[in-house]
This record gives structure tokens, C-alpha cells and sequence, in this order.
């Protein structure tokens, strides 16, 4: 596989954020079948990206979107978290708030991971205007490796 995996140690730990995009849903994937070869762990996580920054002037719709939110992350992580379960993986979820990037990267090294798979892109180009590249703000701030996958 190459130099990273030469360096990955054995029963390592792996983040994947997720999204529900193709992208993020192939990284989990990939960190699969790696997490096979190296017996290592994988924490899902997801970001709830909190409404009260887009809707400041009416925080009663603010809550409601955020819950909205962090009901459909918390179903994303359960559907995710049993995919890998049923490759005999140790899993772990992790529902986090905040600025996407800056949230995966700071629990990255809280955490201690020794590498995160996260896809190219998101959902949409919307979100992407708005938020900018996730993946572009992990390589560039994230102190573990990072693999892109597209």
C-alpha cells in the first residue's frame, strides 16, 4: 500500500467523517478494508454544522433546524456504525458541533487518531460555498495523515 501504510501502526485508529455524500460514504469504505489489514479501529463522526450561524436573528428556528440536523447525523453514524460492525471492525460514532473542519481536526488530535480517510467533497456545491473545502482545511490543519478519497 505504500509509505502510509508502512507507518500505520498495527491496531491504530481511524477517523472517517461522514456526510451522506458518495464521497464520505466510499472513504468508509476505504477505511474498511484498511482498518482489515491493520486491525484497527474506526470512529465515525459528524458534524452538525450548528443553524444559530446561519439564522442568528430567530433562535426558536435555529434550535428546530439544529435538532433536525442532529437527528439525521445521528441516524448517518447508526447506519455507518453497522457497516462497520459487520466487517468485524471496532466502531465507535462521535456527533460533534460546530464549524465542520475545525471540529474533525481538534478531535482528531484530542483523540489522539492516527490517520483520517474523508472524501473529496460533500454534499453539494451549496455547502460548499458556505463552508468551504472540508478536506482541503484537514490536509492543511490536521497533525495525523491524511487520505482523500474520491
Amino acid at each position: 500500500m505504500g509509505v502510509l501504510s508502512d507507518k500505520f501502526p498495527e491496531r491504530g485508529k481511524i477517523i472517517v467523517p461522514v456526510d451522506g455524500s458518495e464521497n464520505s460514504k466510499r472513504a468508509l469504505t476505504f477505511a474498511i478494508k484498511f482498518a482489515e489489514k491493520y486491525s484497527a479501529s474506526i470512529t465515525i463522526a459528524h458534524v452538525v454544522y450548528l443553524a444559530v450561524e446561519l439564522v442568528t436573528n430567530t433562535p426558536d428556528l435555529a434550535t428546530k433546524i439544529t435538532r433536525r440536523f442532529e437527528e439525521k447525523g445521528k441516524k448517518l453514524l447508526e447506519d455507518s456504525l453497522m457497516q462497520v460492525q459487520q466487517a468485524g471492525i471496532i466502531g465507535r460514532t462521535a456527533l460533534l458541533r460546530g464549524r465542520i473542519g475545525p471540529e474533525i481536526v481538534s478531535y482528531t488530535e484530542i483523540k489522539d487518531f492516527d490517520m483520517v480517510v474523508i472524501g473529496s467533497r460533500g454534499l453539494d456545491a451549496l455547502s460548499r460555498t458556505l463552508r468551504g473545502s472540508i478536506s482541503d482545511y484537514v490536509v492543511d490543519h490536521a497533525t495525523c495523515p491524511v487520505f482523500i478519497v474520491k
